[in-house]
């Protein structure tokens, strides 16, 4: 588990829309500051500005032709500008950022805890097959001689040709049940492997883990409860319908007259000027009329998306409760099969050392021993598969309940660290119900 988070590709992915999504929020954050422009440049022309006035009263000319400005000057402003609506905006924006960067972390939750069940899967159904497999093959060399012998039995007529036929009969049919559970066996160590990002050509060993009865620990209510505040798509749509609400503050808003205060610092090196610099002050506010015809309609759909999100959540509630449920049942029925199975296993085990103690006193015969081993190997193929499902199915249960594998925040991403976090997180989420209890 602690190899498949640290490498598998989607669960890097997420780490990196993460990132973005936390650097989006900080620049949506920087615009509810003023706006701060600074200008500097030369400025100059092949001739004077000259220019002469005339007498509004008299229509004569009233001066002679005079500049005020030289050819050549530098000049440079710096300018302060704060729009109040703006900032109303940006932040209302930045709000919105905020849950959408909450959206991410969960959307990766989501990505951790389905790596999770589906390295629970595939680990327990890679560990069952090799278990058995190593022994499936020398097993297959003595069917096809039983095969042999049985047919060479039929022909010196040591038994009809119908009892002959009918046991070669239940050996091909066993064989071909062999065969088609160890095909759905031998696929699960690739599955892993791709799951940790691993070279498909890279041969492992799985340790042999403590196999125990895992047990629930939860009611149902209790798992109810936790599903409706854990899982991450239930906490998703929550930040959707924040995001909604917030729509509606912003477009309400938008529709206010905005108001814009300014100052700017002014240089001019003109030697003309009396003061080379000065300040410049100014409050304006404006308002675009024709926006409060469109309010309305810009209003209802702020509130229609608000009534879409209210009823995908709703509907979502509705399905999670129905896979707790489901999950819960499913873990009970596996119980059950794997503890048939289980007592298939020892009483396929109990038969073949008894026909093996029979064969060797000469009372029975080679035939049934090869038969019985092979329902003996197929028993033990089945209760590693029922196994495999029953893990699958626990981990299934904590999975529609949203529970974390990493409760809380790692020291750093290490394969050791990482699979200490795992170990604690779950040993935390058993102690929950133990504490309930």
């Amino acid at each position: 588990m602690a190899r498949a988070i640290r490498y598998n590709l989607d669960h890097r992915l997420k780490v990196m829309e993460e990132a973005l999504a936390s650097d989006m929020l900080d620049v949506s954050r920087l615009d509810m500051l003023p706006s701060l422009v600074a200008n500097a440049g030369y400025r100059g022309r092949n001739n004077d500005a000259g220019s002469s006035s005339r007498s509004l009263i008299t229509g004569n000319e009233s001066l002679e032709i005079s500049t005020s400005q030289e050819r050549e000057r530098m000049v440079a402003d710096l300018g302060l500008s704060w729009n109040i609506l703006d900032f109303g905006v940006s932040y209302y924006r930045a709000e919105q950022q905020a849950d959408r960067l909450m959206i991410v972390a969960e959307r990766r939750r989501k990505v951790i805890q389905n790596i999770i069940g589906e390295v629970r899967d595939s680990y327990w159904r890679a560990w069952a097959a090799q278990n058995v497999l190593d022994d499936v093959a020398p097993l297959m060399d003595r069917i096809q001689k039983a095969l042999l012998s049985s047919q060479q039995v039929e022909k010196r007529g040591l038994k009809t040709p119908l009892e002959s036929l009918q046991y070669q009969q239940r050996l091909l049919s066993s064989m071909r049940q062999l065969n088609e559970v160890r095909r759905n066996l031998v696929t699960a160590k690739t599955e892993l492997a791709t799951l940790m990002s691993l070279p498909l050509s890279t041969d492992f060993t799985l340790q042999q883990p403590e196999e125990t009865m895992p047990e629930i620990p939860l009611s149902i209510e209790q798992l109810e409860e936790l599903a409706l505040m854990q899982r991450p798509e239930l906490r998703e749509e929550g930040y959707h319908d924040r995001i909604s609400a917030v729509e509606i503050k912003r477009t309400m808003v938008s529709l206010m007259p905005s108001l814009t205060l300014s100052t700017t610092y002014n240089y001019d090196s003109n030697d003309y000027n009396k003061h080379a610099s000065w300040l410049d002050f100014s409050a304006m506010i404006s308002g675009n009329l024709l926006d409060i015809a469109t309010f309305n309609q810009r209003l209802d759909i702020a509130k229609s998306q608000a009534k879409v999100v209210d009823t995908r959540r709703l509907a979502l509630n509705m399905a999670v409760l129905s896979q707790v449920h489901i999950a819960v049942q499913d873990f009970a029925e596996t119980v059950a099969m794997y503890q048939t199975d289980k007592a298939i296993f020892d009483v396929e085990n109990r038969i073949l050392n008894y026909v093996s103690a029979t064969a060797d006193s000469q009372s029975g015969h080679e035939l049934d021993v090869i038969e019985r081993e092979l329902n003996a190997v197929f028993a033990e193929l089945q209760m590693g598969e029922s196994y495999a499902f029953l893990q699958s199915a626990y981990g299934r249960v904590y999975l529609t309940i949203g529970a974390d594998p990493l409760m809380e925040g790692v020291a750093d991403y290490s394969i050791d660290t990482l699979a200490s976090a795992l170990a604690s997180g779950e040993k935390a989420w058993n102690d929950i119900g133990e504490q309930d209890q």
